[in-house]
């Protein structure tokens, strides 16, 4: 250490680390030189007077003494820290400097000091002294920021910092009523470690509590506070069980031979927490090999090694005895205890136990059998242990003061052991693995094919047991079979049964949304096909018929199917006639005359969602798992087929499940093409089925993305399958079909609400996120239209009828329309409903969304619709008010007009059909509405239509008609006029007022509605007048609006499109893809492809999802305008470069425009790309304009016309920024009054600025005279 000599004494420099004793012997020294006071700030330097000597000279006299004082100061500081004061004139400045430094009181310092309080700990061979000096520093330090703790908080915090092995202390410090304070408990701390190093060590630490207890009694009646007399008689003694003046330890009818008998190594294990591979346990002197429960053991332990079931290594070395011994720790696993109960005997597999072949009893940890769920109970003869299930499990008979396990004597000869191991639980372990193996396949029919045997390769026991499994708990639901058929097919490929189940919400790796399965009625054999659209179900016919007539020489003459367009339609049933075959359909709303296909769905989706939650895949591998399950299902034994597997009699062999593994269970598959000779012989993957083709697997793997078939394969089943990749819980919602026997003849209808009552033809399965986690099922897309018939025949059927009933309700409220008799020379239009679900921005469904709307597309133009423009708001006019906001200081709420469209009102007369189901949707209006006006409506209507030929004559506009949009404009500047606001000229949908307390900003996107105001009371008014003439959704602060997300807070709007890029990740399969730092490769420039991809590749769809994705991301606006000029000429090379945006916007998908209070003006940037374009030469014009610290307004384009220099590009660049400025300039004016005359606008290029400062034309720039400087009055 680097001292300073100063005679005598002797003081270290001053380090970045000894500040604080620096501090004190440094103020030492000054004052003991007389020089403090410079230093202080005690004597401060006089006022020097012109003219006046005596001034001069006090002034001169303190300088000198400074420096003396600076010196000194200097020479106790090391060299490396010298620079931080090279600039300081005085011993003060100095002074003040370090204290700044090394001394800081912000926040930051007062943070920092905190955690290392928190987290300071003490090593189990440190210094006590040493942690105690360390954490009261801290503690000093904290109160010279005059950051207080709390006296018991400090204490705890101390207490805390010590090691495991002071655990005890701990325990001690903690059972006392009052807790000392942190100074007196340093005191004790410092004792208990000199007692600790003084002590031989032949005390067992499980004395420690004791030994504080009478060590501490004088402490105790020092610091602790006095009980009152009367405290006495609130004492319990748990020796007798009564209420009294004493405890257990003073009970007079305690037994005499226990009190003070001194048993050498008694009592059972009382370990503290382990600590470096070691346990401290106390040994009981009996030496029958019993075992015997403890309530302080921390681990079981055991010394007969013919009980481990699985043996392996350990991290406890040792275990440290109680007569300061050791024993050798040999090993941990799964042991199996042998119990009596009721005079049987029972067994409990004992997890994590020790094997110590020294130890003379076996002890078993209470502890560790509660946190199995076990109850332990202890009375004073007898202890039980019982199960969940409140079944004893275990009785333990009292002994010399121990509780030892009845018939749990474990020696005896090893045969015998081994046969104690053969019981139930050994047994369902098994059977539990052939369950996984089978696909979660029912008990029932396991244990079936165990007792007939007709299964190859299924070893195990001729009796198993049952038990509980929690993921078909989950994921299955069963109700009551419908009636068993009479009559069965006797041959193969009599009846062939069909049924699709889908749209999937979530594509699968193969981009399928169906799967279609086709079954062989006799037999029960499935083949499961995979469609990209429901138009390819014909094809996935063909070629199942062209196989199975192929292989078994036998053609299919029945084929059974539902109603659906995939199956009725021209082309389908002219394959049929062609091929004669005869075509058999259900009755509509009668899924039970195809129970066959319906159960299949059923099955296999029920079974493949038990695959993906147990092997924890991610939800576009659906296509494995349904795939994997119908493979296990056909060789798998049913109910309807005696028995017997769908694979025996179809193929007539009986199938083979050796070969069967876990699905989803870890995979090492043999890699053919090795890089070099010493790397890795195999590849880790994840095993996802079995090849239909070959005897191999397939196996999936996540490193390549890719499936890979194998037959040199080694698997893990028993490991934990896939915990690295998280899914959510998986839910389903089942039909109401449920077995295989489900078909019956179609029930007559006795009521017109029947139908509401019969549930889908497949399962739908629907999609949600829950907090924290993704939980999802296969579901309807939020862009894709849900057919009618199809809602009301799923088992959403109510939930469907429900919001039609409201979408009608709210029409009926409006007076839309009247029921009038059809008139004789008038055309009507049509009507319909369209249904979809409506989702939040985090992907969870928020209901079922039903639109009434007319066919708008058979109006007559000049006879039912004349004008039709209705202008919505521009998006750079949303990012000026999240501008202006910020700028303001306001908060932006947010308004949904509940069907806007009915409120406008039509010109035309306009007649229209009533929609289909009308009169169901009526009655279901009057259940739900009961006895109000409303209700009394539908009543009205009904009744009407049951009487002659009726037609809605519209009274007011409705969704679909050409004009409604118009109409809904109209009405509502109407509406916003009444209230005072204007229209700007700029943008007529963003409407303004101004008053006294400042500017109201309304921003309306067809029935959205923005909202800001400086006037506190503005929104209050607002709501109220909108609610006069309109039915509206106040969703408070904006959050989530026209695919835009909002935050809100201390002043800053901040804007994003998170929810929207996730959903386009999503859509393109991209949410594992690698990530890119740029949106574009520099190094590629795209061009026209000769050979356009118009069919294999989704491009323009692509980019039109990227076009929407600049709404908050300037960023990559170059690169899609770029992008979109070859929406006609793209190829592979294109598409990467739009997939290469994905990969970026993953990577950046939380960025976006951040606005905040600043007082800088708008200005902009213009620039241009020269020649940029390989096909035409042409230009791009890229500019950006900026407000309250970020980006309103923006574009990249290619220019019109060929620029000939880069001057003439950048001067058309900054035409094109101009006329936007003008534009803005105009908006800001009108909106704040700004009277902002002129915009900023930079340029890089000098002759464009030339040019535009100075128009002269002559021959190299008369092309471009019409773009004069009075239209680009720009400034550099």
């Amino acid at each position: 250490m680097a001292m300073a000599s100063y005679g005598a004494m002797r003081i270290e420099l001053l380090t970045r680390d000894n500040y604080e004793t620096w501090k004190i012997q440094m103020r030492a020294l000054l004052v003991k030189n007389d020089l403090w006071t410079y230093v202080g700030g005690i004597k401060v330097k006089p006022e020097l007077i012109d003219g006046n000597a005596e001034s001069r000279e006090a002034c001169s006299k303190w300088t000198e003494t400074d420096e003396k004082a600076k010196a000194d100061l200097i020479l106790c500081i090391s060299p490396a820290e010298l620079k931080q004061i090279k600039n300081c004139v005085t011993s003060r400045d100095i002074w003040i400097k370090l204290e700044e430094i090394y001394q800081s009181k912000g926040p930051a310092r007062k943070a920092t000091l905190l955690k290392s309080l928190i987290q300071l700990k003490m090593p189990d061979t440190g210094d006590v002294r040493d942690h105690l000096r360390k954490f009261f520093d801290v503690v000093d330090k904290l109160s010279e920021m005059e950051i207080k703790i709390d006296e018991n908080l400090l204490s705890i915090m101390l207490l805390y910092s010590l090691p495991a092995s002071y655990e005890n202390f701990r325990c001690a410090i903690e059972s006392r009523d009052d807790l000392p304070s942190a100074d007196v408990l340093r005191i004790k701390i410092v004792e208990e470690s000199e007692a600790r190093r003084h002590d031989s060590g032949a005390q067992s630490a499980a004395f420690t509590a004791c030994h504080h207890k009478r060590k501490n009694a004088s402490w105790n009646s020092k610091f602790k506070p006095q009980k009152e007399v009367d405290n006495k008689f609130k004492i319990k003694c748990f020796k007798c069980n009564k209420w009294g003046d004493h405890k257990a330890a003073q009970c007079k009818s305690q037994r005499q031979s226990t009190l003070g008998r001194k048993q050498e190594n008694a009592g059972l294990l009382t370990s503290t927490k382990w600590n470096k591979n070691t346990a401290d346990v106390l040994l009981a002197s009996n030496k029958e090999k019993r075992w015997c429960l403890d309530s302080g053991c921390t681990r079981h332990l055991s010394s007969d090694e013919s009980i481990f079931v699985t043996l392996g290594e350990t991290d406890v070395s040792e275990v440290k005895l109680a007569n300061n011994g050791t024993a050798e720790v040999k090993g941990c696993g799964k042991a199996v205890i042998k119990a009596e109960v009721n005079n049987n005997i029972q067994t409990v597999d004992v997890n994590d136990a020790l094997f110590v072949p020294e130890l003379r009893t076996n002890l078993l940890s209470v502890a560790k059998l509660c946190d199995r769920g076990y109850t332990v109970t202890f009375k004073s003869d007898v202890a039980t242990l019982i199960n969940a299930k409140a079944k004893v499990k275990l009785v333990a008979d009292r002994k010399d003061n121990l509780y030892y396990l009845r018939g749990s004597d474990t020696n005896q000869s090893a045969k015998h052991a081994s046969e104690s191991l053969d019981t139930p639980k050994t047994k369902c372990a098994d059977l539990v693995k052939w369950h996984c193996r089978l696909g979660h396949l029912n008990m029932k029919d396991l244990k079936e094919s165990i007792k007939r045997g007709n299964i190859r390769g299924l070893n195990i026991s001729k009796s198993p047991v049952n038990f509980d499994c929690e993921i078909c708990a989950i994921n299955k639901l069963t109700r009551a079979p419908f009636p068993k058929k009479s009559n069965r097919v006797t041959s193969l490929l009599e009846i062939v049964h069909s049924d699709l189940c889908g749209p999937i919400r979530v594509p699968s790796i193969g981009k399928s949304l169906y799967f279609m399965t086709f079954i062989d009625e006799y037999s029960r054999y499935c083949v499961v096909k995979f469609l990209k659209t429901k138009s390819d179900a014909l094809a996935a016919f063909k070629e199942i018929k062209c196989l199975w007539e192929n292989q078994k020489s036998v053609k299919i003459k029945i084929f059974m199917s539902d109603n659906g367009g995939e199956f009725i339609n021209t082309e389908f049933d002219n394959f049929l006639k062609t091929n004669g075959i005869k075509r058999r359909l259900t009755a509509p709303y009668c899924p039970e005359q195809s129970g066959i296909a319906e159960r299949k769905n059923i099955s296999l989706v029920e079974m493949a969602r038990c695959l993906l939650s147990q092997a924890k895949l991610p939800l576009n591998m659906w296509a494995e798992a349904v795939n994997t399950a119908n493979y296990l299902r056909n060789r798998c034994p049913t109910k309807a087929l005696s028995g017997k597997t769908p694979y025996e009699l179809f193929n007539e062999i009986v199938p083979n499940v050796s070969y069967f593994k876990i699905f989803g269970c870890t995979a090492y598959c043999l890699d053919n093409k090795p890089s070099h000779k010493f790397s890795a012989r195999s590849k880790k993957g994840i095993f996802v089925g079995y090849s239909e083709n070959s005897k191999a697997f397939r196996i999936y793997l996540p490193d390549e993305k890719r499936f890979l078939i194998s037959r040199s394969v080694k698997f893990f089943e028993d490991g934990n399958i896939n915990s690295s990749i998280d899914i959510g819980e998986l839910l389903i919602q089942n039909k109401n079909l449920n077995d295989s026997k489900m078909e019956q003849e179609i029930a007559e209808i006795h009521s017109q609400n029947e139908w509401r009552k019969i549930l889908s033809r497949c399962a739908i399965v629907k999609f949600c996120e829950s907090k924290g986690s993704e939980s999802a099922e296969f579901v309807y897309s939020c862009n894709t239209e849900i057919p009618i018939k199809t809602a009301l025949s799923s088992a959403d059927a109510q939930r469907w009828l429900n919001a039609l009933a409201e979408e009608l309700k709210n029409i009926l409220k409006n007076e839309t329309f009247e029921l009038v008799n059809r008139p004789a020379k008038k055309d009507c239009i049509g009507s319909r409903f369209v249904l979809t679900n409506k989702y939040s921005p985090d992907g969870s469904l928020l209901k079922n969304k039903a639109r009434f709307v007319a066919r708008g597309f058979s109006q007559k133009p000049g006879i039912d619709f004349g004008e039709t423009f209705a202008p919505v708001a521009r998006q750079g006019s949303i990012r000026i008010m999240a501008a202006l906001s910020a700028k303001l200081g306001t908060e932006i709420h947010q308004f949904d007009v509940t069907t806007a469209y009915l409120n406008g009102t039509l010109d035309e007369e306009i007649f229209m059909e009533g929609p289909a189901y009308f009169k169901e949707i009526l009655e279901q209006i009057i259940v739900n509405e009961k006895s109000t006006n409303i209700a009394l409506k539908a009543s009205k209507m009904l009744k009407s239509l049951n009487n002659g030929d009726k037609v809605l004559l519209l009274k007011k506009s409705l969704y679909g008609l050409k004009q409604a949009g118009r109409c809904w404009n109209f009405k509502l500047n109407q509406i916003l006029n009444n209230f005072g606001a204007k229209q700007t000229t700029a943008d007529p949908c963003v409407y303004y007022i101004k008053n006294g307390k400042g500017l109201t900003l309304i921003m309306v996107y067809v029935d959205d509605i923005l909202f800001t105001s400086q006037d506190p009371n503005m929104l209050q008014k607002f709501k109220i007048h909108l609610k006069k003439d309109l039915e509206i959704k106040y969703a408070g602060l904006a959050k989530y609006c026209l695919g835009l997300n909002f935050q809100q807070q201390n002043g800053i709007v901040a804007m994003s499109q998170q929810s929207y890029i996730r959903e386009l990740l999503n859509r393109f399969d991209m949410t594992e893809a690698k990530t890119v730092v740029c949106p574009m490769d520099l190094g590629i420039r795209l061009k026209r492809s000769d050979e356009c991809d118009t069919e294999g590749l989704p491009y323009r769809e692509l980019v039109g999802w990227l076009y929407l994705a600049t709404s908050t991301r300037p960023d990559i606006a170059n690169t899609v305008s770029k992008l979109s000029q070859f929406l006609n000429y793209y190829d592979s090379t294109h598409w990467k470069a739009a997939k290469r945006v994905l990969r970026y916007l993953k990577r950046t998908i939380n960025f976006g425009l951040i606005f905040k209070r600043t007082d800088e003006p708008l200005f902009g940037y213009a620039d241009s790309d020269w020649a940029n374009s390989l096909d035409d030469r042409k230009s791009y014009t890229g500019f950006c304009f900026i407000l309250s610290g970020s980006a309103i307004s923006w574009e990249s384009r290619k220019q019109c016309t060929v620029a000939l220099s880069s001057t003439e590009a950048e001067y058309m660049a900054l035409s094109d920024g101009t006329k936007e400025a003008i534009y803005l300039r105009k908006l800001l004016n009108e909106l704040c009054d700004a009277d902002v005359k002129s915009v900023r606008l930079l340029s890089d290029n000098k002759g464009a600025i030339k040019f535009a400062e100075n128009p002269i034309f002559h021959r190299r720039t008369k092309h471009i005279d019409i773009r004069d400087t009075s239209f680009c009055p720009a400034k550099h």
